[in-house]
């Protein structure tokens, strides 16, 4: 496992790009994590002043940092090939507290799956959000 510091200095500027987390009108998300991992020579220095509370995001929003916390992680297997992965999944809480559900889709497991443990901070920046409409909800926030 790798130490808490560890992940945090390596997943310090994680950036979504294309499809980024789906918001649902009880405020439950998913991230699909799309990014670069940072190059072990870039700056690892963020302003803290520019974090985003998860209560405070909004889908019209799409420039925004959020710090949080795997609380919880686990693996999602394909329906039809249960020897496959589909996603990582994850429950993330920033520092008030607030919960948020969160994947990883298959195609970026490769990328992300070191830096993913329960208990690493991570930071998350310049996301997209959309509604996520399943009825299935892991998560109950009152965000839209």
């Amino acid at each position: 496992m790798i130490a808490m510091e560890e992940a945090r200095e390596r997943a310090r500027k994680l950036s979504p790009t294309k499809q980024g987390p789906r918001i649902s009108d009880s405020g439950a998300m998913k991230w699909s994590l799309e990014a670069e991992l940072p190059e072990a020579s870039q700056s690892r220095t963020m302003d803290e002043k520019n974090i985003t509370l998860i209560d405070n995001l909004d889908i019209q929003i799409d420039d925004f940092t959020v710090k949080v916390r795997i609380i919880r992680l686990w693996s999602q297997l394909l329906f039809k090939d249960p020897e496959q992965l589909y996603s990582i999944e994850m429950i993330l809480m920033d520092e008030e507290g607030s919960k948020i559900h969160a994947n990883v889709l298959q195609k970026w497991i490769p990328k992300f799956k070191k830096l993913l443990h329960e208990g690493a901070a991570i930071f998350i920046k310049n996301p997209t959000i959309a509604r996520h409409v399943s009825k299935y909800k892991l998560i109950d926030n009152t965000n839209n």
